[in-house]
């Protein structure tokens, strides 16, 4: 039987978590959750490996593209997927691969977003 995907859930705020839960909820994942007193890049360096990182832009005083590049900086390359704004059912995402390169800012729904995060966990 193969292993869950980790995913580290870096999002506080209420309305885009709860969003969010509905894309993972089915997922084959074991979802792990930054607690309030947490950094991002502290939850990277003693809770991983991650198979994905999903965060919001800021993540209290943090920026998540921040955490990113020190990530990148120490060797890790887990894929990051960056929430920007949400507007009505749509959210901008920013995307990095495993090599830190934003590969790319789109606009999706949440059907789409779950399928790139299937994509990114080799999921279907």
């Amino acid at each position: 039987m193969a292993s869950l995907s980790k995913i580290l859930v870096a999002i506080q705020h209420e309305l885009t978590l709860e969003r969010i839960n509905e894309v993972l909820h089915p997922m084959p994942a074991e979802c792990h959750f930054l607690a309030p007193d947490e950094g991002l890049d502290q939850a990277l360096r003693t809770r991983g490996p991650f198979q994905l990182v999903l965060a919001s832009a800021n993540v209290g005083r943090e920026s998540a593209l921040q955490s990113l590049a020190r990530a990148r900086q120490s060797g890790d390359s887990t894929p990051f997927l960056v929430l920007g704004h949400s507007q009505g059912e749509s959210m901008r995402v920013f995307v990095s691969d495993g090599e830190g390169v934003v590969l790319s800012s789109r606009v999706l729904t949440a059907p789409n977003l779950a399928r790139l995060v299937r994509d990114f966990i080799g999921t279907r």
